[in-house]
């Protein structure tokens, strides 16, 4: 499941008070990274919901394109299966 929008922009307002808060700088760096990996996923579940299509990994679409292949393969396979059952004799009849 995906994160929505909203709540993303939550999570980096969230991150920037945290920020603007810590008297640490290195607390105040993290905040502050994370504010922006937020705001990234934010734009990304903005599209997401507003019907954009959604880019695959390089992994996920070599899994996709092996399922296409084998549905493919499948799908000749059976179309030769019935061409085959054209040339074998039914019953009472012979084989030429």
């Amino acid at each position: 499941m995906s994160n929505s929008s909203a709540m993303c922009r939550r999570e980096a307002a969230h991150h920037r008070q945290v920020a603007t808060a810590s008297p640490l700088d290195k607390v105040r760096q993290r905040a502050l990274k994370a504010a922006s990996a937020w705001e990234t996923e934010a734009v990304q579940a903005e599209a997401r919901e507003a019907g954009a299509p959604v880019a695959l990994s390089p992994e996920d679409a070599a899994i996709a394109l092996e399922f296409r292949l084998e549905e493919e393969d499948e799908a000749r396979s059976r179309a030769g299966d019935e061409g085959d059952s054209l040339l074998t004799p039914g019953r009472g009849e012979e084989k030429f």
